[in-house]
């Protein structure tokens, strides 16, 4: 039998006031520190290209894969600091070390970059007293095994008729476990109090009772489970402006490519890719600006998403995750560029993608993005279709409990 979330109200969860949590220049820290992240992060990629192209003499094509699968890994290895900071050392100390590890990896030859990724990591120490320093959760993932060993083990006991069958923490906000994935609620099922529990009421044996939290901690880390009943409120997945606005960018350096060879051609440069145009580097800033936003948008939206969808404790893997994405685009990328300049290239014509960009078609590659920007875009709504009002997803604050009967 379920009870409905009125017969069994969830206590509320009564958040302790962080004594250094100030929001206004903490803030503003992280808003400066990012700046110059980024500031520097794109400045490097737009020089090392040049560098790769003119002092080692590669090919475009080569020179923009090297630093795609760059770009790849290290979006990969951001999972590896999310499981750290999660887990053992902290989101700060894990930023903190990350911040210098970066800027003594580049060479003198970027100067610039370096020194602004320097600022970005001083500034971050300096908001330091600002932070809400959160102590990490040394058994995350070995809580999560636990509770599927345990469940694994505890699969023939009987469900409890009372919810004092169950085991959980003093201050616990359950009663009892919720009935959605209900096989994994019998990892928390207490055989023999004797023998399960140690003196203080803790588990004696914990591979083989958890606790409740223990049971929801994983639930939730798939279906959301740990929420106020204020969050009842129906809210669909972010919109997909940050898509639109992506698709708006490649269509705009689709135009000014078009532009660009065009101006080349007609000022007699068609076999001077070096050389310097009539036209305006001022034409770049649109296609940028709209990147910037995009990024900015779907950060946003991810951000969202992953913090209202995970528990706390598992924020930083989440958002790690989410740049698994940016890491199989850039595999993705990889693949495409190869198969666009061998597909273009046939019969000793230029391909789209030639070292002589006044000769290729780059415009014809950034068309090729803007079509597939549309299908994902297309694709995008459909998982919002699918997946439905956050508030409706099971697990949330009206999922019945098990009764008492």
């Amino acid at each position: 039998m379920e009870a409905s979330s009125e017969e069994n109200p969830e206590p509320e969860h009564k958040l302790s006031r962080p004594r250094r949590g100030v929001l206004g220049p903490c803030h503003s820290s992280l808003v400066l520190n990012e700046s110059f992240e980024k500031v520097s992060n794109y400045g490097l990629l737009a020089n090392i290209i040049l560098y790769m192209i003119g002092d080692y003499h590669m090919k475009l094509t080569d020179a923009a894969i090297i630093l795609t699968l760059w770009s790849a890994l290290s979006s990969a290895l951001a999972v590896v600091g999310a499981f750290l900071s999660d887990s053992y050392m902290g989101r700060f100390k894990v930023i903190a070390i990350g911040s210098f590890f970066s800027f003594f990896g580049w060479k003198i030859g970027f100067g610039v970059p370096a020194i602004l990724m320097l600022v970005s990591s001083v500034v971050f120490l300096l908001g330091a007293s600002l932070y809400i320093k959160r102590v990490p959760e040394k058994t995350l993932f070995s809580s999560f095994f636990q509770v599927l060993v345990a469940a694994f083990r505890n699969a023939k006991l009987p469900f409890p008729d009372l919810t004092s069958g169950y085991h959980r923490d003093h201050d616990s906000m359950f009663t009892a476990p919720t009935r959605n994935l209900r096989w994994l609620n019998k990892a928390c099922i207490i055989k023999d109090p004797r023998k399960d529990l140690n003196p203080d009421g803790s588990s004696a044996k914990p591979w083989k009772l958890c606790t409740i939290e223990q049971v929801e901690m994983l639930k939730s880390s798939q279906f959301s489970q740990i929420h106020r009943k204020s969050t009842r409120a129906q809210r669909q997945v972010p919109h997909g402006n940050g898509l639109m606005l992506s698709v708006a960018a490649t269509t705009l350096c689709g135009v000014t490519e078009t532009l660009m060879r065009r101006t080349a051609n007609n000022e007699g440069f068609a076999d001077r890719p070096d050389a310097v145009t009539s036209m305006s580097a001022m034409w770049l800033i649109p296609q940028y600006s709209f990147f910037g936003l995009a990024e900015a948008v779907n950060t946003i939206g991810q951000i969202e998403f992953i913090y209202s969808q995970l528990p706390k404790s598992m924020t930083s893997v989440g958002m790690a995750l989410s740049t698994l994405g940016g890491t199989l685009a850039s595999v993705i990328g990889v693949i495409l560029v190869r198969i666009v300049d061998a597909a273009t290239n046939k019969g000793g014509k230029e391909g789209w993608l030639a070292d002589n960009i006044n000769r290729g078609h780059l415009d014809y590659y950034y068309w090729l993005l803007t079509a597939m920007g549309v299908v994902n875009l297309g694709y995008y709504y459909i998982c919002c279709w699918a997946f439905g009002p956050m508030g409706a997803r099971p697990g949330s604050a009206n999922a019945g409990v098990e009764s008492e009967s």
